[in-house]
């Protein structure tokens, strides 16, 4: 949900387009799409929100800025296997953080302090001297659809969708589809992208602007 002070479409673009040009040196993204507001069609917004399939070295080296990283299904077909991948692009941002070149969005929570969010999965930029909000968070290939579905909002139709997938015997849980099964037995049901997250739901596609 958006928390700063609105901008035109086109200055957050721009602003955007700036961003993109200081991580795309590192090749530190594999496939990213922009949602909220903007993919909405909004002609002016509060922040912007990007969901991302990071890059990873070939090597898998870990150091301080690895992630757990699920990529292998299970021998059971139902948990998929964990292990410690090195994250391109968190470790770009930790860099431009370092060199001043980009700075942690500061946000203020209920008790009025204020705070970061600088996570695993989830971390909110800005330029320097520039408050808006830039909110990328970490998809896989196979959660990477629902993830874009349920970021491009706006909130009431991302409930509205989760909601469906209940009623078709599946949830959602850390941005994976899961199905239910007997015994507290659960599938992970891969969502390459929108359209197979929307067919789970047993809805036609609608566009972005259209939701």
């Amino acid at each position: 949900m958006a928390t700063g002070e609105r901008i035109s479409r086109q200055k957050a673009i721009e602003i955007i387009g700036a961003f993109s040009e200081l991580i795309d040196r590192d090749n530190t993204i594999n496939r990213a799409t922009i949602c909220g507001s903007l993919r909405r069609g909004c002609k002016s917004v509060g922040d912007a929100e990007i969901v991302i399939i990071p890059n990873y070295p070939k090597n898998d080296c870990l150091n301080e800025h690895t992630l757990q990283h699920s990529l292998f299904q299970s021998d059971t077909g139902d948990e998929p296997y964990t292990r410690e991948c090195t994250n391109l692009l968190w470790r770009t941002l930790d860099r431009l953080v370092e060199e001043k070149v980009i700075q942690k969005a500061i946000y203020t929570d209920k008790n009025g302090r204020e705070t970061n969010r600088w996570g695993k999965k989830f971390r909110s930029v800005c330029l320097p001297n520039n408050p808006f909000k830039i909110e990328l968070y970490t998809a896989q290939p196979y959660n990477y659809g629902a993830i874009v579905c349920i970021r491009t909002g706006p909130a009431d139709f991302s409930k509205m969708m989760v909601t469906r997938l209940r009623d078709y015997g599946m949830f959602l849980d850390q941005g994976i589809v899961w199905k239910c099964g007997d015994y507290g037995h659960r599938e992970m049901i891969g969502v390459s992208d929108e359209f197979m997250f929307f067919e789970l739901c047993r809805l036609a596609y609608l566009k972005p602007q259209n939701r």
